[in-house]
């Protein structure tokens, strides 16, 4: 029985870069109060020094991504510091919003990934998967 490729277990698939790879991952960093985050959320260190989700009013060149967090794994629920990536992945996820085609650059924006529009971009659609049988709509994103 062949597998459905295009079926995603999780909201955010890491397709290179995490575990065991170049990406740079940190989980050193505390989640402000009242924050909660999942696979695939982008997130960003707040002055406080503790780490929030990508608010709504900005679109942020430079986030992190959510590899585990507290809404999906219960070690992380309990220290409070997720695992984060802050460069060098390639990624599948559900997290986006808006129209975005194969070569855009992509922002973080309201915690998911955005068209980057005039504004620099954290990296770059590398592929958009059309949902069937039910499952949502994904894209594949680089960023270094």
């Amino acid at each position: 029985m062949a597998n459905d490729l295009n079926k995603m277990d999780y909201k955010a698939e890491f397709l290179r870069g995490w575990p065991n790879g170049s990406a740079l991952e940190l989980d050193r960093y505390e989640l402000d109060t009242a924050v909660n985050v999942e696979a695939g959320d982008l997130v960003k260190v707040h002055t406080s020094g503790k780490l929030i989700k990508v608010p709504a009013s900005s679109d942020a060149a430079f986030a992190g991504i959510v590899v585990k967090g507290n809404l999906d794994d219960k070690s992380v629920a309990k220290s409070g510091r997720p695992i984060v990536l802050w460069s060098n992945y390639i990624v599948r996820t559900q997290k986006f919003t808006g129209t975005i085609v194969n070569g855009t650059g992509v922002v973080a924006e309201a915690g998911i990934f955005a068209a980057a529009g005039a504004n620099p971009p954290m990296g770059y659609c590398l592929q958009t998967v059309t949902g069937t049988g039910g499952e949502p709509n994904s894209i594949v994103v680089v960023v270094k």
